[in-house]
């Protein structure tokens, strides 16, 4: 693990006195500087930013460590006598209603006897919002929460858990999976949790609802003759069609953002995986080969990537993101715990999950929190509380 480097060096350009082999005095030799400094300028426009500044990350040339210091919002530091060379700086405490312009990380290069000077910018815009779980068992119920962790609102009050909320493509209304009626079954309300349908009426359980990109249809999860598979219902709750026919579990649908294509995890070949299938069922393909479980997996608003969960021997799960065709897998969070449910935020540059904290003396103390990590790796922690789960960001 990268370990700080505590304080800098200053080492001082002065003028040195080399001597000869012999015992007389030598020639004397000026000694240029061997170090130079590092100016950290950092701006921040729009609104509802974060007044209290900033952690930047430094990766220092050559040795591969790491220093983190903290900078205002608006302003300049500067850190004297570094060792010449190429920098790598990164944000963190970024509240997730703004973003570090691109690219990010940034590099800066320090000659010896100069300054390199970085401007980290950071644009701002008015919070999004979040539906998410809170609660677990029978007691859990659906909220909103600001992007910027503010605004909690409960929105379901009725006995039974309500879970897996999911936004219609304009923001307008929220499909959800409750039991408040029984069985799981999938439900439709107003974005304040007014005016909630039943849509569906089996006799098993039917959850994980997903929208069409047109807000025309919902893919959902049921257990209605006997195994869990994906099924596809007019918006409405009629026509519901069975897509997959599998004897192994298929479950957590993600249309992609064209509509053409429904991704989804199957154990069908063994370890549940990712696979894609054409919107009516046709043409599934396996995306992944892990031999671990993989699942959730949830398009880019591009349609570019698809986050997913993926397990481990040891059974933890990370959130991980790859090209929509399963190439290039790469692991995007970092030292969390049972990372699951990734939802992005509609311009792409963030994913919010579940993850799993546990107090650091007490470990049979756990339970589970909002998390958002950004593309380039940086994380943050919502506020929400404990037993936050089932992150859904509002298009």
């Amino acid at each position: 693990m990268n370990k700080s480097i505590g304080a800098l060096p200053v080492v001082l350009g002065l003028a040195m006195l080399t001597l000869g082999c012999d015992d007389s005095p030598g020639p004397m030799h000026l000694i240029g500087p061997t170090t130079g400094d590092l100016e950290i300028r950092t701006t921040t426009v729009g609104v509802d930013f974060n007044s209290l500044g900033y952690d930047v990350q430094i990766l220092y040339p050559g040795i591969g460590e790491f220093r983190h210091v903290r900078v205002p919002t608006n302003g300049t530091i500067t850190l004297p006598g570094v060792p010449p060379g190429v920098y790598s700086l990164m944000f963190f405490d970024v509240i997730p209603n703004c973003d570090p312009v691109l690219p990010s990380p940034r590099t800066v290069t320090v000659v010896a006897g100069d300054t390199g000077t970085i401007n980290l910018d950071v644009i701002c815009a008015a919070p999004t919002q979040l539906a998410f779980v809170s609660g677990s068992g029978i007691d859990a119920e659906i909220y909103v929460v600001n992007s910027n962790g503010t605004g909690t609102s409960r929105i379901t009050t009725q006995v039974g858990a309500d879970v897996n909320p999911a936004w219609s493509p304009d923001g307008g209304r929220i499909a959800f999976a409750s039991e408040r009626d029984g069985n799981f079954e999938i439900y439709a309300m107003n974005a304040d949790g007014t005016n909630p349908v039943r849509l569906t009426n089996a006799s098993a359980a039917d959850y994980r609802p997903a929208w069409s990109p047109d807000g025309a249809r919902i893919a959902f999860v049921s257990e209605r003759e006997g195994n869990a598979e994906i099924y596809v219902m007019n918006a409405d709750g009629s026509n519901p069609v069975r897509l997959t026919n599998q004897d192994a579990k298929d479950g957590d649908p993600a249309w992609s953002p064209d509509g053409s294509r429904i991704a989804f995890f199957s154990g069908r070949d063994g370890p549940p995986e990712i696979y894609v299938m054409a919107a009516d069922g046709t043409n599934p393909s396996r995306l992944t080969t892990n031999g671990v479980p993989d699942s959730h997996p949830v398009w880019s608003p591009d349609g570019t990537t698809i986050a997913f969960s993926r397990g481990d021997n040891l059974g933890n799960n990370q959130i991980y993101v790859m090209n929509a065709d399963g190439s290039r897998i790469s692991r995007l969070s970092q030292f969390v715990l049972n990372g699951s449910d990734p939802s992005w935020s509609p311009n792409g540059r963030k994913i919010a999950f579940t993850a799993l904290y546990c107090d650091y003396f007490y470990y049979d103390e756990c339970y589970s929190i909002l998390q958002v990590v950004r593309t380039d790796g940086a994380p943050y922690q919502l506020t929400t509380g404990q037993y936050a789960s089932e992150p859904a960001w509002r298009p």
